[in-house]
Formats: structure tokens, C-alpha cells, sequence
């Protein structure tokens, strides 16, 4: 077992079913391991044993069960361990939860994560379980978001409720211009595609009418489904798929860690 720490920071980013682990050295990001819940424990350790990591930073929306497992299994390793929870503000960006806590650690590190790109107004959508839009202005006022069924959520709504329909996920996610489907999949694949591209179209437009402002709003997309989206709303927008891990590494990066 390591134990002399160097500068190597893990970052875990935990989200509905999946894990990322990531190394984070020198201001750059490093996909190590892609892990289920239940892996999770193994791996980490695994990384562990093999290099010196001067601290662990998590950010999770998976249940409690889930990080208490975690931090079991890394607590040998004696390695510093910090668990992100959303604040009601930090590193230049306010919450507008009233409930700053329950806003989704992962809506709030994306949005941190864009306003380090960005200091003009954009808006984070996330094509994952759900889909989420979050509204930021110029001064990093959150000015708050939406939440809607995703790609997967609308799919098995049909499927649940209709035994004849189907859907092929490749289908609705590959398509570059939209049409009428000639065949019930056809129907099911077209119908869903158009509910993503109309919830982004709206998500812009509804953006730059609250701001009242002149100024473009900057669009990120981020999420597992996003680099699937048709081509016209990939061309109109900035994809940035590691968003979340980018806004936690501002927290690992932080020379006090008060805000967490």
C-alpha cells in the first residue's frame, strides 16, 4: 500500500446508476475507471494501491448507502476524503434555491464548471436520466431550471403503458434531420427526437426572453445522451461532456476548502 502522498487528486462523480473516477494532476482530467454502484468500493481501492493520491472529491446523487461503502473501503488508505454538497453560494456562482440544499450536486457543479468558461450568460442542459436546464447570467446569479423526462424515461413510459410499441435508442439519437416515420418505431424514434430538439429550442429561447438582454446565451450540453443529439443543435451549441467533474475540480483546485 502507498504511503506517500503526492499531488494526484481522485475525483468521483457518482450519478443515477454509473461512476466516473478520475485523476486530476496539473489542472488536467484523467478518465481512469467507469464503475457501477456496486464496483465502485473495489475500484477505488484498486486505484489506491497503485498510486499515491493526495485526496478524494466526491460529488454523488446516488443514495447514502452508496458513499458510506465508498468511504469504508477508502478508509484504510488514510487518504483525505471530501464529499461535496451544494452550497448557497461559492467560486463566483449563486444558488437560487431558496433550499440551496436540494438542489442536484451534479446540476450545481455543471453550472460551475460552465462559469468557469464563461462569464456571460449560458444555460447548462443535460441530456441524462433527466433532462435539466439551469439559467446563469452574466453576474453568476442562477436564475433557475428545468427538469423533464429523459431519453430513457419517455421510452419506457411507451413501452410500460403500450405493449405494442418499441423503440430503438440508436434510431432516435443518430438521425440528423427530422421527418414523419413511416412504421410504429419509426413514429415512437421521430416523436422523441423531436420533444429533445423542441426542449432545447425552447430552453434558448425561454433563456434570452428572462434575461431581458442583448447579449447571446451561451449554451453547454452535457450529459450521456448529449453527444447523440441530431447534428443541428450539436452545431449551435458547446458539447462538454465532462462538465460535472470540471466543476468539482475547481473545489479539488481550491486552496481552502471552506465552501464545500
Amino acid at each position: 500500500m502507498a504511503t506517500q502522498r503526492g499531488n494526484v487528486k481522485l475525483l468521483i462523480d457518482i450519478g443515477n446508476t454509473r461512476a466516473k473516477l478520475y485523476g486530476l494532476e496539473g489542472g488536467a482530467l484523467t478518465l481512469l475507471k467507469t464503475s457501477s454502484h456496486q464496483q465502485l468500493p473495489v475500484d477505488t481501492e484498486s486505484l489506491l494501491a497503485c498510486r499515491a493520491y493526495s485526496q478524494i472529491w466526491v460529488a454523488s446523487v446516488a443514495q447514502s448507502a452508496v458513499i458510506a461503502k465508498l468511504s469504508e473501503a477508502v478508509a484504510p488508505f488514510a487518504v483525505n476524503f471530501n464529499l461535496v454538497k451544494t452550497p448557497r453560494s461559492a467560486y463566483g456562482l449563486i444558488n437560487a434555491y431558496a433550499k440551496y440544499e436540494s438542489l442536484g450536486i451534479d446540476r450545481w457543479l455543471a453550472m460551475l464548471g460552465g462559469r468557469q468558461q464563461c462569464k456571460r450568460p449560458f444555460i447548462v442542459i443535460d441530456f441524462g436520466t433527466a433532462i435539466t436546464v439551469d439559467l446563469v447570467d452574466e453576474f453568476g446569479q442562477h436564475k433557475g431550471g428545468w427538469i423533464a423526462p429523459g431519453y430513457r424515461a419517455m421510452t419506457n413510459v411507451l413501452l410500460s403503458d403500450t405493449s405494442q410499441v418499441t423503440a430503438d435508442q440508436a434510431a432516435v439519437l443518430s438521425g440528423s434531420r427530422l421527418t414523419f416515420g413511416v412504421s410504429t418505431e419509426q413514429c415512437v424514434s421521430e416523436g422523441i427526437r423531436s420533444a429533445l430538439i423542441g426542449y432545447y429550442q425552447q430552453a434558448v429561447t425561454t433563456a434570452q426572453t428572462s434575461l431581458g438582454s442583448k447579449i447571446p446565451v451561451r449554451v453547454f450540453l452535457t450529459g450521456g445522451d448529449a453527444a447523440q443529439l441530431p447534428a443541428q443543435i450539436l452545431k449551435q451549441a458547446q458539447l462538454s461532456p465532462e462538465l460535472v467533474l470540471e466543476g468539482l475540480a475547481v473545489y479539488a483546485n481550491a486552496e481552502k476548502s471552506s465552501d464545500y
